[in-house]
């Protein structure tokens, strides 16, 4: 099966179902190439996001009610 008949697959998927095969691609390749290493200009960027986070922390939302949101169209 070529990547296109994959997409096309994928898409006729119901929209739950279409999250699930994301998230685990996304962990098949988090695991296939462990920690890549960052540019000099993406660790930069993260130093910086980290620096405003620490100044103004946003409250954290646990996975389940974001997933929640996302699935029923909130965000």
């Amino acid at each position: 099966m070529t990547k296109e008949q994959l997409i096309e697959t994928a898409k006729a998927l119901p929209k739950e179902d279409r999250i699930d095969l994301a998230m685990e691609l996304w962990d098949a390749i988090e695991l296939a190439f462990g920690d890549l290493p960052l540019t000099d200009e993406q660790r930069v960027d993260l130093d910086q996001r980290i620096a405003e986070d620490e100044v103004n922390p946003q409250p954290a939302e646990d996975w389940i009610a974001l997933r929640k949101k996302l699935l029923d169209g909130e965000i």
